[in-house]
């Protein structure tokens, strides 16, 4: 070493042995919570704690995705605004949100991470010391789903601290997307749920296909239009003749039977034309209105008397006797019977 460099030396140790005396002395302390660079503070017992979940998805090669919340924990001791460490189990439980049942308690999954673990999960940054977890759900397209997260932790000396419920939403596919999607990848010949099988039997039993029925529909047309659909199908009927009565022999003029001088009328067919917008133009013709006479016509004619014994009155001359006038018989021939004319 050179001499220079020795004199160098001797006059910084001065200039610091002086710089000492000018400021004084202070004892150095060593208790409390003092660390020295990279080591980690002594864990506390917390009187508080804070946590953050938020939705995140796990991707791994080769792996599907693993749906899941990720949480974020803040531990305050006593009258400290700074963030510290602890020693102790952290548990995670998870509900489902939509439940409303009070006297439903069970919890559908719960995680745990011992206190030997909990060291792994701790990290620092500018907010001060923090816990960081992953709890994992399901993977990746399963059925959406509300659930409620709660915390609770238990330090190494027994206390347990609670956090506030949260509630969080699992994206995913709706109920009924999942619904279709099971009916169709389900065979044709697989049974719906609830359907009655028998007993024995190697085919199931399945609800025959509804089928279709014809079904009848009435439309409202004009007269004109009618006639030519039906194009002349509806004919109009005829007029149908009484029956003249014919004589028999040895009968002058009289019929041969009383229901045969009864004229026969046929039913006249109904018109197939719309009668709703305007009346008949061209009504059926019925049959002459005949009325026939039940009684059989004499077949000899009456002898013409006077009438006798009748009470009198002002213009038969009356004289006031009692006796009657005897009428005059004229002999001669009898009266021929005449056929009427119908």
């Amino acid at each position: 070493m050179q001499p220079c460099d020795h004199a160098a030396m001797r006059v910084g140790v001065g200039g610091l042995l002086l710089l000492a005396v000018l400021c004084g002395c202070a004892p150095l302390q060593l208790d409390g919570d003092f660390a020295w660079p990279g080591t980690q503070p002594k864990p506390k017992v917390p009187d508080r704690m804070t946590d953050v979940w938020t939705y995140t998805v796990l991707r791994q090669s080769g792996q599907p995705g693993v749906r899941g919340f990720g949480g974020r924990m803040m531990f305050y001791a006593e009258d400290e605004e700074e963030p510290t460490t602890v020693d102790g189990t952290l548990t995670i439980f998870a509900f489902d949100a939509t439940d409303d049942d009070p006297n439903h308690v069970t919890p559908e999954r719960k995680f745990v991470f011992p206190a030997e673990e909990l060291s792994k999960h701790h990290s620092k940054s500018k907010m001060g010391y923090s816990y960081s977890f992953w709890i994992p759900w399901d993977e990746v397209g399963g059925v959406q789903r509300q659930l409620s997260l709660i915390t609770r932790f238990e330090s190494s000396t027994g206390k347990v601290l609670m956090g506030e419920a949260s509630r969080h939403l699992l994206p995913g596919l709706l109920p009924q997307a999942v619904a279709r999607e099971a009916n169709a990848a389900r065979p044709p010949n697989a049974v719906a749920d609830g359907r009655i099988q028998q007993v024995a039997h190697q085919a199931p039993v399945e609800n025959a296909p509804a089928k279709e029925t014809m079904t009848t529909m009435t439309i409202d047309v004009t007269p004109n239009f009618a006639r030519q659909i039906l194009g002349g199908a509806a004919e109009a009927p005829q007029d149908t003749a009484a029956q003249v009565p014919t004589t028999r022999a040895g009968q002058p003029g009289g019929p041969a039977d009383s229901k045969a001088f009864q004229p026969q009328l046929q039913p006249a067919a109904e018109s197939l034309r719309s009668t709703r917008y305007a009346p008949r133009r061209f009504p059926a013709r019925r049959g002459s209105a005949l009325s026939p006479n039940p009684d059989p016509v004499r077949r000899q004619p009456h002898h013409v008397v006077w009438p006798s014994h009748l009470p009198p009155t002002p213009r038969s001359g009356w004289n006031g006797s009692n006796q009657a006038t005897t009428p005059t018989v004229v002999p001669g021939p009898d009266p021929e019977y005449q056929t009427p004319a119908w």
